[in-house]
């Protein structure tokens, strides 16, 4: 009996011991509430933050790699992904599977990573864990991504649909950034929750297709409807002749009774521009028929001719450009419409990039203006402050010049920026390395020059650099590897410090591959073709010889490269010229075209099946793309205006 209540004394001793701890608990969880969360709020239905330094929007490939980075440095972190699922773009794209960037093996480890451009820095494996395909799957991404996320525990939340980012007041001295956001599978018009991070924010928000209301009412399917069984002995016309397209065209045109790919310029092949998004030769079988006669057609729109005094510039480029597809279509009696034209950044709201964004006639076709939301050093917001742009939207600093806007590229852009804030933050100083001897220096030159995937990867040094920093001791230098050296600010331009890159010769501009090739004398250095190191120190430059083996290893080549480093270094610069910054390969501007004046004020001609009165219909379907109505005249009007073959598929 004693044992007994003693047995009872104790469980309720036990009881009230868990009570206690209970209602501390409770109450540490209501004072972390609203230190984190409740008092951020404002007119939020109130969420309590989780307590974390860094809020990740986005679990793709820039969202895992910046989780993976940020958990290495022991950082806390939460990323908040939209769908069930990580990288669940890869599910729905590349359409018909197989994606353009590389996954080689090569048996030296060192510089494994030159030729691995899927890979996440820090992952506990690689994408050769999932294939060993040389161009994998998207689905094989998505497993990698998957696989990743499991095996490093990475800290996501699901079902997140963050549709704001704001600054909110913690009560004190400080401004956080937050993120509003509400159940994926809510309405639109139900409430929004609020998180806030204790630091930052990084938005990896990526890409979305881009759709075209006006294309669709003409009966066009977008590329991520494409199928292969629908062109089955058919006309096919594709608009877009960027690498979506030209990858619908490779897998129709065996079975198709004829494709057509048409873009609005010609077709920018990679291995000519030397662009990471240019069209691959794997996809340009259409191409060779062209130029062989085999039916298939790759070519490109001119301008048309267009004068109203009632429409703005983009509106009769627009007039303009469905003018000629309209022609387009009736001309070659088109059986299956599918329009390619590309992606967009999906950015949330509040960071400037959904307000109105127009292309005048002095912007660059290349410029990366209207393409990204705006953003300053370190790819930090300038709309909401401790707010930075990862993955593809790092791509506004490199846009149609390097690979920053793909993983191959960002993972680099990701480590520096977060070796950034975690000093800025928490004072971990930025990785540098000490060289102590002029022999040191050129051979740790020697051996990034041989093994380096940063500075390969992200070519022509539009960003990322190698820096050599002298110190105010003789023969003692700083070595930086892979940086974005624009935001470094005077240590960057400082007298002395040594740039080094991988770039292209001027050859990048043949229309044939060897055009150029050894003619490089070491006197005469400027013909290099072929990617090889450039380094630039006080406003002059030297390309270094290249080496096709890309290793420089044979003695030739190593010591052309080591005689150069070593001039760069002690300010031996006779052999060096003014610094040429290569421009991105371009087309020439085309002559505009009078064949077609699809629209004239005030009149009802018909030219080459395309009449005024349609093109109002269109004109009042640009101007308001989510109206129901006006898409619905136009997908009626449009029955006047394409291929009877078009009008069931419409």
């Amino acid at each position: 009996g004693i044992n007994a209540e003693y047995g009872i004394l104790q469980r309720a001793s036990a009881l009230t011991a868990c009570f206690k701890m209970i209602l501390l608990a409770s109450a540490f969880l209501v004072m972390l509430a609203f230190v984190v969360g409740e008092d951020r709020c404002g007119g939020e239905t109130c969420t309590t933050s989780p307590a974390v330094d860094y809020i990740i929007v986005g679990g793709g490939g820039g969202g895992l790699q910046a989780a993976l980075l940020l958990a290495a440095r022991g950082a806390t972190y939460i990323v908040l992904e939209r769908t069930e699922e990580v990288g669940a773009f890869w599910r729905r794209f590349p359409r018909f599977g197989e994606m353009i960037s590389v996954n080689k093996h090569t048996r030296d480890a060192s510089h494994q990573a030159r030729y691995d451009w899927h890979s996440l820095l820090g992952a506990p494996l690689s994408m050769r864990n999932v294939t060993r395909a040389y161009f994998p799957h998207g689905r094989d991404m998505q497993q990698y991504l998957d696989a990743v996320a499991t095996s490093a525990a990475l800290q996501i939340e699901f079902g997140v649909d963050v549709v704001r980012v704001a600054s909110s007041d913690d009560g004190g001295s400080a401004t956080l950034p937050c993120v509003m956001w509400r159940p994926a599978d809510s309405a639109e018009t139900a409430s929004t929750h609020k998180y806030c991070a204790a630091r930052r924010i990084f938005v990896a928000t990526g890409l979305k297709e881009r759709r075209q209301p006006v294309f669709e009412a003409l009966g066009a399917v977008p590329y991520s409807q494409a199928e292969r069984s629908a062109a089955d002995g058919r006309t096919v016309c594709i608009i877009g002749n960027g690498n979506a397209g030209s990858e619908v065209a490779q897998n129709t045109f065996d079975i198709a009774e004829r494709v057509m790919l048409w873009g609005r310029r010609p077709q920018r092949i990679s291995a000519v521009t030397k662009y990471t998004g240019d069209v691959r030769i794997k996809y340009l079988q259409t191409l060779e028929n062209f130029h062989a006669k085999l039916r298939d057609t790759n070519w490109y729109f001119l301008r048309a001719a267009i004068r109203s005094e009632h429409m703005t510039t983009e509106e009769i480029n627009v007039i303009g450009e469905i003018g000629n597809v309209c022609r387009f279509l009736k001309e070659y009696n088109c059986e299956y419409f599918v329009y390619a034209t590309g992606f967009e950044s999906s950015v949330p709201a509040g960071l400037g990039f959904d307000q109105p964004c127009r292309l005048t006639a002095a912007d660059d076709a290349n410029s990366s203006k209207c393409r990204f939301p705006p953003m300053a050093d370190w790819y930090e917001s300038t709309v909401v402050p401790n707010v930075h742009f990862v993955g593809w939207l790092m791509h506004a600093s490199d846009f149609r010049r390097g690979s920053g806007g793909f993983v191959a590229g960002y993972r680099y852009l990701i480590r520096s920026l977060v070796d950034h804030v975690q000093e800025v933050d928490v004072g971990v100083p930025f990785p540098r390395k000490t060289l102590n001897s002029l022999e040191e220096a050129v051979q740790h030159a020697m051996s990034r020059i041989q093994r380096a995937a940063d500075i390969v990867i992200m070519q022509d040094g539009v960003v990322l650099r190698d820096m050599i920093v002298p110190t105010d001791e003789q023969d003692r230098w700083t070595y930086y590897e892979g940086v974005p050296f624009n935001f470094f600010g005077d240590l960057a331009t400082g007298k002395g410090v040594v740039h080094m890159y991988f770039a292209y010769g001027d050859g990048r501009r043949s229309a044939t591959v060897f055009d150029g090739f050894g003619r490089y004398t070491d006197s005469l250095r400027l013909i290099n073709l072929f990617l090889h190191p450039v380094l630039v120190v006080d406003g002059v430059m030297r390309h270094i010889m290249e080496d096709i083996e890309m290793t420089w290893q044979q003695r030739q080549n190593r010591d052309a490269a080591e005689r150069a480093v070593r001039a760069a270094l002690t300010g031996n610069l006779d052999d060096f010229s003014p610094v040429r910054d290569a421009q991105p390969f371009a087309f020439g501007h085309f002559p505009m075209t009078d064949s077609a004046i699809p629209y004239e004020d005030g009149t009802r001609t018909d030219l080459n099946g395309w009449n005024a009165t349609f093109a109002r219909f269109v004109l009042d379907a640009i101007r308001a793309p989510t109206s129901e109505e006006a898409l619905l005249a136009l997908r009626q009007e449009a029955r006047h205006n394409v291929p009877a073959g078009l009008q069931k598929q419409q």
